[in-house]
């Protein structure tokens, strides 16, 4: 290959130190939008999570998480099927609980949007795979252009863009409970910060900060100009 990307610090090492080559970073943004955070109410506090049910991400993790808040949080699941069987058992999961919902998903221009309405964004994903150890993934980066607060395990890449914007939570280790504790000792003052923290960064965290060294990408291994 003439030129390779790829989208975390972790891959890009992984693949110099395998195979001996040094791709580019570019992190998986989404387009830029035009929101607001919304204010989160003191006794009802909204998480979100959205993307692929999946057995190697351990989806239910995040359901056995709720087990541990206080009455303030619910859980929404937006999950795309991919595997039909452990759909039905996340499904299956939800219902037993009353704090977790299992919502219709919708097409990617619209997650952003409707996902504003929610308080803090979450994923918990332990490092099953080489690629969960460096994930940084498009939903860590929806969460903030949505302008939530982001709840995440100590996963390597995303704790990264977490601490530097300080725009969110990270547990202690990838437990349900460790990241439910995090939760609980939340304020209503800290939450609005970390939301107002997300609107900020989303100023930098936005698709078109990349486009024109895609771009250049693009217009060197083509000689064609963009």
């Amino acid at each position: 290959c003439d030129k390779i990307i790829t989208v975390s610090d972790g891959l890009a090492s992984e693949y110099k130190r395998v195979y001996g080559i040094q791709p580019e970073v570019i992190m998986s943004l989404p387009a830029s939008r035009d929101v607001q955070p919304s204010q989160p109410q003191s006794d009802r506090i909204r998480i979100i999570h959205h993307g692929v049910a999946g057995r190697s991400r351990k989806t239910e993790m995040m359901i056995e998480m709720m087990d541990h808040v206080d009455e303030r949080f619910t859980l929404d699941l937006m999950l795309v099927v991919k595997d039909v069987k452990y759909h039905k058992m996340i499904v299956s999961l939800a219902e037993k609980r009353k704090n977790v919902r299992v919502i219709p998903s919708v097409p990617m221009q619209e997650i952003i949007p409707r996902i504003n309405q929610y308080d803090i964004g979450l994923f918990l994903v332990p490092p099953t795979n080489l690629n969960l150890q460096y994930t940084l993934p498009n939903k860590l980066f929806e969460f903030i252009q949505a302008r939530l607060a982001v709840a995440i395990g100590p996963s390597i890449e995303m704790r990264k863009i977490v601490d530097k914007f300080n725009c969110g939570i990270v547990s202690k280790d990838f437990s349900p409970l460790s990241l439910a504790r995090e939760l609980n000792r939340l304020t209503t003052e800290k939450l609005v910060q970390l939301k107002e923290n997300s609107h900020k960064a989303a100023q930098e965290l936005n698709a078109e900060t990349k486009a024109k060294r895609v771009r250049e990408i693009v217009h060197d291994l083509t000689e064609i100009k963009l």
